[in-house]
């Protein structure tokens, strides 16, 4: 064995004659080298030399030895050695080889054991084998050291890989939030632009459409005009609807409702445009349909919509049907409170292709048919499908039609879309009841002057507010900012305030903040409510409104009845509807229309009416004034007409009313 360094070898022996005869037995290997022999008398001694030189690869002890015995150095030697050298070798030499002291140095880590006299074969062949094993160990100790630097490297570079790549999804993901941001400003701009104009021209329709006196042909036109904008607002609302699913804005707002309110309203939109194509329209509920549901309505009715339109839409002759039921055996989910609502949706259309299958539900993608027809946006199908999905179902299409009904001659293959979704049933006593929509025709007297501010940036959405409100009395002030409304606010008091959320110099949500601040410093009674009255915020953002201060939101476009519902809700304004009051059967929009002027007159107290008569005769303006001001303690309407008219010296009109008011 011809090593480029000798291996040290340390002896501890108390007997001289030992170290003579190793050095006669390894002369060879020391003379070339291989072996260094340090002796020690005992312990004490071998273990400072083995502290102050770590190269010692192979320990010689004998037990027996003054000051420390070989059994205790080896016991000493196990806990230094990981510091000195892990790869050191112990082998015992003792005169007493009795199996406890055999067994006492293995313990203590001995590598072999040699007995006196020794046997010089074996000292050789033991020595051998023990340098022979110390350079396996330092090999191995070597290796090892090596595979951990070279992992310690390889981890350090897989830190820095993570380091780098965890800075570039860092850096992806600040630019995709900027991407988000950047569309959710473009939505909110998108809606503000387009809904503004789309509310003025819907909102007067309603407020025309309230006349009497409006010829059957401008009535009809009305009609076209309305239809074009719903639609159009349709068109918008599938646009922003996909882009707000593909920003992740989309949430779901899931609410205890009516179904079978729901699909009556559903039929009955679709009554009449399946009547004008002379389609029947078939709506079968299976006998397990719970009445009453938890999940997200709106979702859910558009999701029908969709599908519903698309069918009347590309069909031509024969019948459109939907079967809507309770799937009984996904009840056994392992969530056994939700069930599953399934429904299924056929025409006898123009059907659809095997190769357009594949890409009905992709954004604006559209079939033959629908390329054809020039209707539409192709989204309506992707937006069912993200529905559905986040509603926790599936939707499925196949054409021809299944057959749910069977076909008539002479019709189209057709086709069928099955979607599901999870729902809770629930109890009716969970359910707020939606109230019917009434057509408000005036307020009913005895009620306060309600002071009314419109805040909004565009004068055509001021006057559509202001034309649908003032016939009915309310007294009306305008602003076209948030400071404005400010300013108003202090001076006047107002009830309530329509407030607009996108406007120059000062927005809606800073006009609210301040309103409401000052409001609790100064403990303004009434306390004025403020209703977000917006195009421009998605529903997604509607807590954002509500945490500025507001006290609920409309969005534009807007039915006349969610004004006029939220007025009584918030402030407690009521009405007298068209049904409630055959005294007031008549759709008055004008309160200055003698009809109106002289219902009102018969709900005054008789004695007043007459003293208001008796002046009237004289002419007495100053008493005529004092009268008309007792009457605004009743009716503040009728009131202000009565000045109207007596400002214009309309003495004789006054009295035909008085006299005649039936």
């Amino acid at each position: 064995m011809e090593n480029s360094t000798p291996t040290k070898i340390l002896v501890v022996d108390d007997e001289p004659k030992l170290q003579l005869l190793i050095r006669q037995l390894f002369r060879q290997k020391v003379r070339k080298k291989e072996f260094t022999f340090i002796f020690a008398q005992d312990g004490e001694e071998a273990l400072e030399i083995l502290k102050s030189d770590s190269s010692i690869d192979v320990l010689l002890t004998d037990i027996n030895m003054p000051n420390m015995d070989g059994l205790t150095l080896l016991s000493r030697l196990q806990k230094l050695k990981p510091t000195i050298n892990p790869a050191l070798i112990a082998v015992i030499i003792s005169a007493y080889a009795d199996m406890e002291n055999i067994r006492k140095a293995m313990n203590a880590g001995s590598f072999d054991f040699l007995t006196k006299p020794i046997n010089m074969e074996d000292l050789k062949i033991t020595v051998e084998n023990s340098v022979e094993h110390t350079h396996i160990l330092k090999k191995a100790i070597e290796q090892k050291r090596l595979a951990e630097e070279a992992l310690r490297k390889v981890n350090e570079e897989l830190e820095i890989r993570i380091e780098d790549r965890t800075s570039e999804l860092r850096k992806a993901k600040e630019t995709a939030e900027v991407a988000n941001q950047i569309k959710s400003t473009f939505l909110a701009n998108m809606s503000h632009e387009l809904r503004s104009p789309l509310n003025v021209i819907l909102g007067f329709t309603q407020v025309m459409r309230r006349s009497e006196n409006l010829a059957q042909e401008h009535r009809e036109n009305l009609n076209v005009i309305t239809r074009s904008g719903e639609h159009l607002l349709t068109l918008i609302n599938d646009v922003l609807d996909m882009s707000k699913i593909e920003a992740g804005r989309t949430i779901l707002n899931q609410t205890d409702f009516d179904l079978y309110r729901l699909l009556d309203d559903v039929e009955d939109m679709f009554r009449l445009k399946a009547d004008d194509k002379e389609l029947k329209l078939y709506l079968d509920r299976s006998p397990n349909l719970p009445h009453y549901i938890h999940t997200d309505e709106m979702k859910l009715r558009q999701v029908l919509i969709n599908l519903l339109s698309n069918a009347i839409k590309f069909t031509k002759k024969g019948h459109v049907a939907i079967r809507i039921s309770l799937d009984n055996e996904a009840n056994a989910e392992a969530d056994e409170s939700t069930s599953r609502l399934v429904v299924i949706i056929e025409d006898t259309g123009y059907g659809i292709s095997p190769d357009e299958i594949n890409k009905l539900f992709e954004a604006f993608v559209q079939t033959k048919s629908g390329q054809n027809a020039q209707i539409g946006t192709g989204l309506g199908l992707p937006i069912s499908q993200k529905f559905v999905e986040m509603m926790g179902g599936t939707i499925a299409v196949q054409s021809p039609a299944v057959e749910i009904i069977p076909l008539p001659p002479d019709v189209g293959p057709g086709s069928t879309f099955t979607f599901d979704i999870k729902v809770k049933i629930v109890d009716h006593a969970n359910v707020v009841e939606k109230g019917q929509l009434r057509q408000v025709v005036a307020l009913k007297p005895n009620q306060p002057e309600y002071r009314i501010l419109v805040v909004d940036d565009k004068w055509t959405n001021r006057q559509l507010l202001v034309q649908l409100l003032e016939p009915f009395g309310f007294a009306l002030k305008e602003a076209s900012n948030g400071q404005k409304a400010i300013e108003i606010w202090e001076k006047w008091h107002p009830h309530l305030i329509w407030m607009d959320i996108r406007m120059p110099i000062m927005d809606g949500y800073e006009a609210t903040r301040q309103i409401k601040a000052k409001q609790a410093q100064n403990q303004h009674n009434p306390k004025t409510v403020i209703i977000a009255l917006t195009a421009g915020v998605l529903r997604e953002d509607e807590p954002l409104v509500l945490e500025a201060g507001c006290d609920d939101i409309v969005y534009k476009p807007f039915q006349e009845t969610g004004i006029f519902e939220l007025m009584d809700k918030h402030i407690g304004v009521k009405y007298i509807y068209k049904q409630e009051n055959t005294s007031t059967s008549r759709t008055y929009t004008d309160i200055s229309d003698p009809a109106y002027i002289k219902s009102r007159l018969s709900l005054i107290s008789p004695d007043l009416l007459a003293i208001l008569e008796q002046v009237v005769v004289r002419i007495d303006m100053e008493l005529i004034a004092e009268t008309i001001l007792k009457i605004h303690d009743y009716d503040h309407v009728l009131a202000r007409q009565l000045t109207k008219l007596a400002d214009n010296f309309e003495y004789e009109k006054i009295l035909s009313l008085i006299r005649d008011k039936g």
